[in-house]
């Protein structure tokens, strides 16, 4: 009789253990799950917040341009800052004002390479315009860029990347520049039409900081979560532990 309850005994105990590691395994899985949902929570909160200032510079240059190409351009005067536009074919390009000053008209594109080329390369943001049939070769894209444009043409609306340089991480934005009436006046001649994917506007935005901000906030989820595996793994020990020591008991 004594045998038998021994017997029942140890096996009551290898049957506890068992389900100690099924749940010690069960709350591993857990763990991993929750670490991993919180590691894409805060990539997936970066990217958001990121594609949502892309789209604001993005929107912003498009309302300067617009306003530009509104007014048919504007004049400026004529200085080593502001030469006259070799890519801009109209007659009333460079004008002489009542009082004697030479001006030269500013096309939307001018006036976007021009606002460009005054944020210095460790600005906080830099763009500029680009095409797949550039009249101006410094706004040839990149291959990615390329990549994007023809993209737009099929639908894309825009497209983003993070990519790392020898002055940091940049977080890459683009989207399409849209055929209008107004652009026809200069863009006609390459076969453009109202509606046309004409080029893009590049954004680059510097993001070392929130990129590291990311990575410290992923190693602090990280340690919560190891804290709260190992206490709860402790306990699950404790408890398969208590309940053998019972279990062997006569």
């Amino acid at each position: 009789m004594a045998e038998i309850e021994n017997r029942g005994g140890l096996l009551t105990g290898l049957f506890s253990r068992w389900k100690i590691v099924l749940l010690l395994v069960l709350w591993t899985l857990l763990c991993a799950i929750s670490l991993s949902h919180s590691y894409t929570r805060l990539e997936q909160q970066l990217e958001y917040n990121l594609r949502t200032e892309g789209g604001t510079v993005f929107e912003l240059l498009v309302l300067m341009r617009r306003w530009n190409a509104e007014h048919n351009g504007v004049y400026v005067p004529l200085t080593e800052a502001s030469p006259s536009n070799p890519y801009l074919t109209d007659p009333q390009k460079d004008i002489l004002s009542n009082r004697g000053q030479n001006l030269t008209k500013v096309n939307p594109a001018y006036m976007t390479r021009q606002l460009s080329e005054m944020a210095p390369t460790e600005s906080p943001v830099q763009f500029r315009i680009l095409s797949l049939k550039p009249l101006n070769p410094i706004n040839k894209p990149d291959q990615w860029e390329a990549e994007s444009l023809l993209a737009f043409e099929q639908g894309a609306l825009m497209k983003s990347t993070l990519e790392q340089r020898l002055e940091g991480t940049f977080f890459r934005y683009i989207a399409p520049l849209i055929t209008t009436s107004e652009c026809l006046k200069c863009h006609a001649r390459q076969g453009y039409q109202k509606g046309d994917v004409r080029g893009g506007l590049s954004i680059a935005l510097r993001v070392n900081q929130r990129v590291a901000m990311v990575k410290s906030e992923k190693r602090e989820s990280a340690v919560l979560h190891g804290v709260i595996y190992l206490l709860v793994a402790l306990l699950l020990i404790l408890l398969g532990r208590t309940r053998n020591t019972e279990a062997r008991r006569p």
